[in-house]
This record gives structure tokens, sequence and C-alpha cells, in this order.
């Protein structure tokens, strides 16, 4: 191959390679329209426990077909969730997300311990020291550009913890409840 060939082949390369920045085929998404996730929590009261508190270590969405996206929140959080009684919530998420569908929702417990109802306080190993959960009859939610959501999520504890005199159980349930 000539010389001349070789020198016209990589410049056309490099008009290709210039043209297609300058369309921003290469887009990285930063522009990308996004909107408002706010994820609420609460509880009911429990007979067996006086507090179970849970650390959450992150919260992630599922887009529809696609990846796990992180959801913004003040992680690690610790909450008792039998303060979040009789119409009390926290807030376990806030933030924006890439708009568009998700089919999904889970959750990653990093920490949990209780309080019986006689003040014996027990911690609650994890394996691994971590568990993640999937949220559970999570229907598909869209998220709008530049639009707000809320999601409400129950977290039963008398569901979750079986307490077997000062033997702990921990099978996280958590339930989609609505979104507005």
């Amino acid at each position: 191959m000539s010389l001349w060939k070789k020198f016209a082949g990589l410049a056309l390369c490099g008009l290709l390679i210039a043209g297609f920045a300058a369309c921003d085929v290469f887009d990285d998404d930063d522009d990308a329209s996004t909107g408002n996730l706010s994820v609420m929590i609460h509880d009911a009261p429990s007979d067996d426990l006086q507090s179970a508190f849970v650390t959450f270590s992150a919260l992630e969405l599922r887009q529809v077909g696609g990846d796990w996206v992180g959801a913004s929140g003040a992680f690690p959080l610790e909450l008792d969730l039998l303060t979040l009684v009789n119409g009390t919530e926290a807030e376990l998420g806030n933030g924006s997300l890439p708009a568009g569908q998700y089919d999904a929702m889970r959750a990653t417990i990093s920490g949990v311990r209780v309080v019986l109802v006689d003040t014996t306080e027990i911690d609650v190993p994890l394996p691994g020291g971590s568990l993640s959960t999937e949220v559970a009859s999570f229907p598909v939610i869209t998220i709008d550009e530049n639009g707000a959501l809320t999601v409400t999520l129950d977290f039963p504890v008398d569901s979750s913890f079986t307490v077997n005199g000062t033997t702990i159980t921990f099978s996280p349930s958590i339930i989609f409840e609505g979104s507005n």
C-alpha cells in the first residue's frame, strides 16, 4: 500500500472521529433527563420488641431491562423501625434518578440490633456482615423527567424478626405499599 493511501486513510479516520465528537455520538449521559424520587418507610407495633434498629447502607432501583441504579440517601442510616408507627414515616432516600421506568427495588442492610420488651439488647449477626433484600410486590414505576415521585414502603417487624427467648432470627420483609 502506498504511503499516500495510508495517509489518506489516517486522515479519514481522524475526520470521522472529529465528526462523531461534534455530533455528540459519544455522549456520556451527563445531560440525561432526571426526576426526583423520595422513599418513605414505616412499620406497625410489635408485641415482642421494644426497638428494632436496622442500618441501611444502600438503596437501589432496577431500570426496566437494565442496570441497578443507586438512590441517594444519608447512608449508612440507622432507623428504629418501631418509632415508625401510627402514621409516622422516615425518609429512607431522596434524590435524582434518570427518568424512566423501574421494576425492582432493593435495600442493603448492614446492621441489626433489637431491644426486647424486658430491655435486653441484642445485636443480630448478618451473614457476611450485610445482606440485600428486594422489596416485595414492587410494580413498574415511572420517574418522569423533572417530575417527583414518592414511594412508600412497609417494613413489618413481626414478620421480619422471630423472637425465641434471647435468640433472634432476622429475615427482612420490605413491602411496596404505594406511590404518588
